[in-house]
């Protein structure tokens, strides 16, 4: 018994086997009626833990996805960036190598 356990006095759960013959929803019943405790049989049990188990799944894949969908937008805005400097790059390039126009033959 781990020390923590024997020092406590209170109690956090208690598992209570059945005799053959007897029923789990009136013992439960009798349980809770006189010793005021909340009583969970083993369907109630199952039904509690795959409850929160498919609750807290449900937050990891959502988590999962918002960090998902974050990176890929940071990733999709980085290359829309790049691509635009390199053509704005090549633009300037383009402008300097260009012959001006003629100012004479503007002005006839």
């Amino acid at each position: 018994m781990i020390a923590s356990q024997s020092s406590n006095a209170f109690v956090n759960a208690v598992l209570v086997t059945l005799k053959p013959g007897h029923a789990p929803d009136e013992v439960a019943e009798s349980i809770q009626r006189w010793k005021r405790l909340t009583v969970y049989t083993r369907a109630q049990m199952e039904d509690i833990l795959v409850g929160k188990l498919i609750a807290t799944s449900a937050k990891q894949i959502g988590m999962f996805l918002v960090i998902l969908a974050i990176v890929s937008a940071a990733i999709v805005a980085f290359i829309i960036y790049s691509l635009t400097m390199d053509k704005i790059r090549e633009i300037l390039v383009g402008k300097l190598i260009a012959p001006q126009p003629s100012r004479s033959a503007c002005s006839l």
